[in-house]
């Protein structure tokens, strides 16, 4: 079963953190909401603080990520490419997964999440050595909160955008 979670400030109910069904668990404890100041408990841990078997369940959750990094950057290189070579009326009728650049795609896709999750725990000792335990303020457009909220938001951008680009280019 696919649940979400979020975290909300419990003073001012502005968005903190979010994702689908499970997390990795690393990122600053606790933080300070950008619009009221309250320091709020993220559930998380830093790089430092986490045991093994944390640690094992971060490796576990990077794997499982690339995996699905894998599928969806397939499935978004198909789709571009069916969206720019065929335009947006005609693509719907491919099957997808059929030509040369799910490939790359998938590549891409993994690659990108390697480097993030490689980067997490660097960026999280850097973090910890700065701060200590004190709460941080992190800006929105971090990549130690909510970012599967955000890549998802990103991909999603990036197809929107390759079909709109598609359909002027057809259309117009």
């Amino acid at each position: 079963m696919i649940w979400y979670f979020y975290i909300l400030c419990p003073y001012c109910e502005n968005f903190i953190d979010g994702g689908v069904s499970f997390t990795s668990g690393l990122g600053p404890p606790t933080i300070i909401c950008n619009k009221c100041n309250s320091a709020v408990s993220t559930d998380r841990s830093e790089w430092l603080e986490m045991k093994g078997d944390k640690k094992l369940k971060y490796v576990i959750y990077s794997l499982v990520v690339m995996l699905l990094a894998a599928f969806f950057g397939g499935l978004g290189a198909d789709f571009l490419s069916s969206l720019w070579l065929m335009g947006p009326d005609e693509f719907l009728d491919k099957e997808i997964f059929t030509d040369q650049t799910a490939l790359p795609g998938a590549v891409c896709g993994v690659l990108i999440l390697l480097v993030l999750q490689v980067f997490r725990p660097l960026n999280s000792i850097k973090r910890q050595k700065r701060f200590g335990s004190h709460p941080v303020r992190l800006p929105f457009w971090n990549l130690s909160i909510a970012l599967q909220f955000k890549l998802s938001f990103a991909y999603v951008l990036l197809l929107f955008s390759g079909w709109l680009v598609s359909y002027i280019l057809y259309n117009f």
